[in-house]
C-alpha cells in the first residue's frame, strides 16, 4: 500500500518537517508500508522548504543589494521557475515594510528570470505595498512616483504571486481590519491603517488608471481583489504592477503534482495545525481533499486541534480527521509552539492513524 503523506504546516513544524514527522510515526506502527512524502504550502513560512522536497531543483542564496544593508535571501529554481517566500526575505531584511521583497524582486528580474512564483504569506508588515515599490526602483520610488517604472521592471515577465489568504485591501475583511487578530493593532490603529490604506488606493489609481470593464464600461479595482490584502496589501500592488493573483495552496498543488501522486496512492494524509472553519476554503487541506474526492480515494486529517465536526469532515472530502488534542479542546490563547515537542507529538498521532488506516505488515 502507498501512502501519500502532504501536510501544511503543524505548529512550529513546515510541512516539510511535518511530513517527515508522518514518515517515521508511519513507519513505527506499519513498516511494510510505502510511504511519499510531498509536502504542501499555503504560500506562506515553509513554502521553500515544501517546494525543495516536492519539486527539487537548486535551492540557492541570492545577494540582494540596498541601500540600507545588503540581504542573502534562499531562491529556488526549477522547472524554468524562480521561487521566492516573502517571509524569508523579511526576516533577513528585518524591515516593517515590503521594500526587501521589493529589491529582491529587483535583482531577480536584473539577473534575467522570466518567471518568478512569490509565496506572499507570514507577513508582519501593513503598507500596502508601498515599500515594495520603493525596493523595486530605488529610493526615488516613494509615494506614486515609482509605479510607472516599477510596472515597466515587470512588462515581459511573468510574476505568479501564490497569496495565503483571500482577503482583499479595504473593508471589515480588509488587511487592515484582519490585523487587530493577526498583528495585534488595537482597533484604533487598525481604522488608521484602513485611512492610510485608502489614500494609497488613490494615489495608485492615480498614477496607473486601471482598465475599464469591458461589459460594465467601470473601472477595475484591484484592491477588491481575492488577495489584494495579502502580505498587508503587497499582493494589491503586485497586481497592480501586473502579477497574477493565484491561491498559493493551488500553486504549490500544481508545482508538486499533487493530483498525479494522489492518483497512484491508496490513502492521502494531510495535517494542518488548527481545523476550524477557516481551512474549509483557501487551504492545503481543501486541495488534498479536492485531490481525494476527484480520485475516490481515501484522506485524513490530522491537525493539533479539531473544531469541524465528523459531517463537515465529510462533506468537505476527507473521511476522518484525527487530533492531537481531544475533540472541543484548544490550546489557551498565546500558546508557544515547540519544535521538539510538536514533532513527537505528531510522529504519536500519525502511528495512531496509523495502526487504524494501514496494515502493519505487508
Amino acid at each position: 500500500m502507498r501512502v501519500l503523506l502532504a501536510p501544511d504546516r503543524f505548529g512550529s513544524l513546515t510541512g516539510a518537517e511535518a511530513a517527515s514527522a508522518l514518515a517515521a510515526g508511519w513507519a513505527e506502527a506499519a513498516p511494510a508500508v510505502d510511504t511519499v512524502r510531498l509536502p504542501q504550502s499555503d504560500g506562506g513560512p515553509g513554502f521553500l522548504a515544501a517546494l525543495a522536497v516536492s519539486v527539487g531543483g537548486d535551492l540557492q542564496m541570492l545577494s540582494v543589494d540596498r541601500p540600507e544593508r545588503a540581504l542573502s535571501v534562499p531562491v529556488l529554481r526549477a522547472g524554468g521557475r524562480t521561487y521566492v517566500e516573502a517571509a524569508e526575505v523579511e526576516r533577513a531584511g528585518e524591515a516593517l515594510d515590503t521594500e526587501p521583497l521589493g529589491a529582491t524582486l529587483r535583482t531577480l528580474l536584473a539577473a534575467g528570470a522570466e518567471h518568478v512564483v512569490v509565496g506572499l504569506g507570514g507577513l508582519r508588515t501593513l503598507d500596502g505595498g508601498r515599500g515594495l515599490v520603493r525596493g523595486l526602483v530605488g529610493s526615488g520610488g516613494d509615494g506614486g512616483s515609482g509605479l510607472a517604472a516599477a510596472r515597466e521592471l515587470l512588462a515581459g515577465r511573468t510574476v505568479t504571486v501564490a497569496v495565503d489568504t483571500d482577503r482583499t485591501l479595504l473593508g471589515m475583511q480588509g488587511a487592515s481590519a484582519t490585523a487587530v487578530d493577526t498583528l495585534g493593532l488595537t482597533r484604533e490603529a487598525a481604522q488608521e491603517s484602513e485611512r492610510e490604506m485608502g489614500e494609497w488606493v488613490d494615489v495608485v489609481r492615480r498614477a496607473l488608471p486601471p482598465p475599464r470593464d469591458l461589459i460594465s464600461g467601470q473601472q477595475q479595482r484591484p484592491d477588491r481583489l481575492p488577495g489584494a490584502g495579502a502580505g498587508g496589501g503587497a499582493g494589491f500592488v503586485l497586481a497592480v504592477l501586473g502579477a497574477s493573483l493565484r491561491p498559493g495552496p493551488e500553486v504549490v498543488a500544481e508545482a508538486t503534482g499533487l493530483v498525479e501522486a494522489a492518483r497512484a496512492s491508496g490513502l492521502l494524509v494531510t495535517a494542518t495545525t488548527v481545523y476550524n472553519w477557516r481551512v474549509l476554503a483557501h487551504s492545503v487541506a481543501e486541495q488534498v481533499a479536492r485531490a481525494a474526492t476527484t480520485l475516490a480515494v481515501p484522506g485524513v486529517l490530522l491537525a493539533d486541534e479539531v473544531q469541524v465536526g465528523r459531517r463537515e469532515t465529510m462533506s468537505l472530502g476527507f473521511s476522518g480527521s484525527y487530533g492531537v488534542l481531544q475533540p472541543g479542546r484548544m490550546r489557551p490563547r498565546g500558546h508557544r509552539f515547540d519544535p521538539a515537542e510538536d514533532e513527537a507529538a505528531l510522529r504519536r498521532l500519525a502511528a495512531r492513524v496509523a495502526g487504524t488506516w494501514t496494515p502493519a505488515r505487508g
